[in-house]
């Protein structure tokens, strides 16, 4: 999703490896207004830089305030997705095969 809502404001999304001192030091790095991770931690460098619950839970309530969508209005407004996790059956032998038609 987050990919939508930066297209939706010609921003560009950076992707770092796993870990708040990574997404940190890039951050700093591309002079980035925002970061986070993918388990909802938000990182807002004019409040400090740390993943901090209270700036996530602020910056949507004063996103609210400024529209007067409710929290349920907003959501509706971002694309939905499912994350399908599935187990296939593989040699070995056949595993580059396999991944190469997957995820071409």
């Amino acid at each position: 999703m987050i990919e939508d809502v930066a297209r939706a404001h010609d921003c560009e999304v950076v992707r770092t490896p796993v870990g708040e001192v990574n997404v940190v030091e890039c951050m700093l790095d591309t002079r980035a207004v925002i970061g986070g991770e993918g388990n909802g931690g938000v990182i807002d460098p004019r409040v400090h830089m740390g993943r901090d619950a209270l700036t996530g839970m602020a910056l949507i309530l004063q996103l609210m305030l400024e529209t007067g969508r409710t929290i349920t209005q907003l959501a509706a407004e971002i694309p939905r997705y499912a994350m399908v996790k599935q187990k296939v059956e593989c040699s070995k032998r056949m595993l580059g095969s396999v991944l190469r038609k997957t995820y071409r």
